[in-house]
């Protein structure tokens, strides 16, 4: 019975509560209002925690007590920088560089390889937010969302589309197509030593030779669009470079004795080299901006603290707690105490006991 009767006022209280929560009138807005701002505070977005909940349990539990542990000035002031440097570091730092070196190497080679939410236009402080900002802004893309841009092209509409992207958010259609030409730093360094240029394979250049003709490195992407939008079959060579490009399996061609070709399309095989070239940038970047951040940490925050604790107390005196005793001066010379020593040996133990000479 008693058991039964708890129940109910649960069940009671709980409608009344959920009654309140989902009338319309002023007063429960802004209750609803206020459990949002709560859940968005501890929870995010439902499935990661809120960042201002994670700013703040770092602060009160890594910060904080340390803070109160400190003993003297010095140590307070190296643990505040210190902690708050490397937090600061850990939650902003690796993202900004990577994403900043992807902007670097977008601009080379024609890949898009950032996702930019701030702009172009945006004034210098807001970009530089931007960068910093670790759930927005300017992010690099990881390796599922530059599979899913420069692969899966299966027809000339899908290429089309990419191809506008790509000129939308300020790549080089031509520099794509011409990405097998350029050599990373490990071949240059190879050629350099062993003297033996390499000769790279280039099927997307060739495919991109057929579609747009001799010359199209310098042509613009609007040209270069126009050109592949109006490739028809019709065009024997430009068609041949659309289906090196993207493959037979929607394109519906057959042979002479009317079998369906299969063939796999550059931009859809494991060797895609925009894939390839935009994967290997990103996971390099990475790495480099991992190493940058831990050597920063590791190596140059504590010879930051060292200088500015030794510049601060150089030039100051010593405290009296610090200062070392000065020893008495010995006025006697080494021959009196060598006399002095010779005398004594001389002295009977009775003597030595009553102090007589």
């Amino acid at each position: 019975m008693q058991v039964n009767r708890i129940s109910q006022i649960g069940k009671d209280a709980s409608s009344y509560i959920g009654k309140k929560l989902l009338s319309k009138k002023p007063d429960e807005q802004k209750i609803k209002k206020g459990l949002n701002a709560i859940n968005n505070f501890v929870q995010g977005e439902g499935h990661n925690p809120g960042r201002c909940a994670y700013y703040t349990l770092i602060s009160a539990f890594v910060l904080a007590p340390r803070l109160m542990e400190a003993r003297e000035p010095d140590e307070f002031r190296e643990i505040l920088t210190r902690d708050v440097i490397t937090i600061l570091t850990i939650l902003f730092a690796m993202k900004g560089l990577k994403s900043g070196m992807c902007m670097a190497a977008q601009k080379k080679g024609g890949i898009p390889l950032v996702k930019d939410l701030v702009g172009k236009n945006a004034g210098k402080l807001k970009r530089l937010k931007g960068y910093l900002n670790p759930e927005g802004g300017i992010i690099a893309y990881g390796t599922d969302e530059i599979a899913a841009r420069y692969s899966r092209m299966y027809d000339k509409e899908s290429l089309v589309n990419a191809m506008e992207l790509v000129d939308k958010e300020g790549g080089s259609i031509a520099k794509m197509f011409s990405i097998e030409k350029k050599k990373g730093v490990l071949t240059k360094i190879k050629e350099t030593i062993f003297n033996k240029p390499e000769k790279a394979e280039t099927p997307l250049y060739n495919a991109g030779k057929k579609i747009f003709g001799e010359g199209f490195e310098n042509k613009s992407n609007q040209e270069l669009l126009d050109i592949l939008k109006n490739v028809t079959q019709d065009q024997k060579e430009a068609y041949e470079g659309l289906v090196d490009v993207v493959g037979t399996s929607k394109l519906n061609i057959v042979s002479e004795a009317g079998e369906a070709i299969d063939k796999v399309g550059i931009l859809n095989s494991d060797a895609n080299p925009l894939t390839r070239y935009a994967k290997n940038i990103s996971a390099n970047f990475e790495t480099l901006s991992l190493a940058l951040t831990a050597g920063f940490l590791g190596f140059g925050l504590p010879r930051f603290n060292e200088v500015f604790t030794r510049n601060k107390h150089l030039n100051k005196p010593a405290s009296p707690s610090n200062k070392r005793p000065v020893p008495a001066k010995n006025t006697q010379s080494i021959g009196q105490i060598h006399n002095l020593i010779a005398k004594n040996k001389k002295m009977s133990a009775f003597q030595s006991f009553t102090g007589q000479n």
